[in-house]
């Protein structure tokens, strides 16, 4: 797949001194023993990668996922990896997944997350807890307790994007899906 210049969709730079705080690619960077994910170099430049936290709940490098075959992360629900938190004050994630997760969970740090940290009680430092997932097929963007749950139906197997943002100041939240 073409990489572009500088960030994702040739948009910021990937430098380590912009506002591009993480880059997870599938195509580059990844570490594997076997197929089995064991550490995801970051490519935004500000070294902020992932590596496994148990040996037995490593996601899967796959290839040939969606419309263009290209590689992706396979994470099962059991596995994930630890990133330095890549967020403070203003921020934006981006993420591309496709999911055919049924799960719900009252609660949003028990439920499904495609990037996020922390949970209720507060090991993470109060405030800094972070979570976009997909909860019950509907999207879901948290932080520092505030929830905005999304609406539709996103646990299709379908490749989809989703986008979410908040604003310090405000803490105003935004999700905008595909």
């Amino acid at each position: 797949l073409p990489r572009g210049t500088g960030g994702p969709g040739g948009v910021g730079e990937a430098t380590g001194i912009g506002d591009l705080r993480a880059w997870l690619r599938a195509g580059e960077g990844v570490v594997t023993e076997d197929v089995e994910v064991t550490s995801w170099r970051d490519q935004s430049g500000w070294k902020r990668d992932a590596h496994e936290l148990e040996f037995d709940r490593r996601p899967d490098l796959v290839s040939g996922v969606g419309p263009r075959l290209a590689p992706a992360v396979r994470f099962d629900g059991r596995s994930h990896l630890l990133i330095p938190r890549p967020v403070e004050d203003d921020f934006t994630l981006v993420a591309v997944f496709a999911s055919t997760s049924f799960t719900a969970n009252f609660a949003w740090y028990l439920s499904p997350a495609i990037v996020g940290r922390g949970d209720r009680s507060g090991s993470c430092g109060r405030g800094q807890e972070y979570h976009l997932g997909i909860n019950g097929q509907r999207p879901l963007f948290v932080v520092a307790g505030k929830e905005l749950k999304g609406s539709g139906n996103y646990s299709d197997g379908r490749p989809h994007s989703m986008i979410a943002s908040r604003l310090k100041s405000s803490g105003e939240l935004n999700l905008f899906m595909d």
